[in-house]
């Protein structure tokens, strides 16, 4: 959608909406509720608000969740950490995991960190950052092999088992 519908959750009224940009995806909320950060695909951004009194949601910031095409592919979902200082941000067909610091409204891009293979969740819980999507050719705890493409052998594409993909991919 390009617009959000405000809801007070206690009387479930319909209270108000504001503009997003084209196809968001995903929202959080920071823990006092003064902050609110919500994925865009098309323009490969988060977008964070200001929230006052009314409430009232001001945007402050589009920030890029990679530093080329490739890597900020499709943000999708997010969260903070615990202490609210760094977002993170899975980028589902970049393969990257988006570390964004928005300590005292920052809201700068830290940099897009390889995960191997699709990336459409990512949830923080204490230090650990736990991501999810598809299966890859990166084998767990090792050196990341080319941002989740099947790796060419003698013109064939290999799975991470060794055997053959079964097919030519689009990119590798």
């Amino acid at each position: 959608a390009n617009f959000a519908t405000v809801v007070d959750t206690k009387t479930d009224d319909l209270i108000g909406q504001f503009k997003l940009g084209f196809y968001a995806e995903k929202a959080v909320f920071n823990k006092t509720g003064t902050r609110l950060y919500i994925t865009e695909r098309v323009n490969k951004q988060v977008r964070a608000f200001r929230i006052d009194q009314g409430p009232k949601f001001t945007q402050i910031a589009q920030i890029p969740t990679g530093t080329n095409d490739l890597e900020s592919s499709h943000p999708r979902d997010l969260d903070l950490s615990s202490d609210g200082n760094t977002l993170y941000v899975a980028n589902t067909l970049g393969h990257t995991i988006a570390v964004i610091n928005v300590a005292d409204d920052a809201n700068t891009l830290v940099k897009a960190m390889p995960v191997g293979g699709l990336s459409t969740d990512v949830k923080i819980a204490g230090k650990w950052g736990f991501v999810s999507g598809q299966e890859t050719n990166t084998v767990l705890n090792q050196r990341e092999t080319g941002h989740g493409m099947p790796k060419i052998v003698d013109g064939i594409a290999i799975r991470n088992n060794g055997r053959p993909l079964g097919y030519t991919p689009v990119m590798s």
